[in-house]
């Protein structure tokens, strides 16, 4: 693998890391009272869509070359780590209340993908942004 393509090849297992969390550590699956699932069920739910995104992302960052498009997906997987770091949150859709549900070991792998993905994006898009900002003066002088 290039230099240049490691760190979206990183964001990618990141990614398919993220969607795969649910099914390798899953969350509760009882239901409050009989009535309805817990908060936890929907933010588990929920997190797949997300990890879908970022690898997409992922995959597309791997296969392009402009600085601008870089820059841009840079943030895209920004955002998709924030929001699977986010969507555990109580202010987020939530998760049991109770520390020895299933859903808190789930959230414990789920924060190992989102916060390195987050980092990860971060990294891109600053990158991008001052090799994108050296193209431009070079181009006005």
């Amino acid at each position: 693998m290039q230099h240049k393509k490691l760190i979206p090849g990183i964001c990618l297992l990141l990614s398919l890391w993220l969607l795969v969390v649910p099914f390798l550590f899953p969350p509760c699956v009882s239901q409050v009272h009989g009535m309805g699932h817990m908060s936890c069920w929907y933010t588990w739910h929920a997190e797949p869509f997300n990890a879908i995104m970022a690898v997409i992302v992922s995959i597309y960052l791997i296969f392009t070359s402009s600085s601008q498009v870089k820059k841009a997906l840079g943030l895209v997987l920004c955002i998709c780590g924030i929001i699977a770091a986010a969507l555990p949150q109580s202010w987020g859709l939530g998760m049991c209340v109770k520390d020895t549900m299933a859903c808190h070991k789930t959230y414990l792998y789920t924060m190992v993908g989102a916060i390195p993905l987050f980092l990860l994006g971060i990294s891109i898009f600053c990158k991008n942004f001052r090799s994108h900002t050296l193209i431009d003066k070079d181009e006005d002088e």
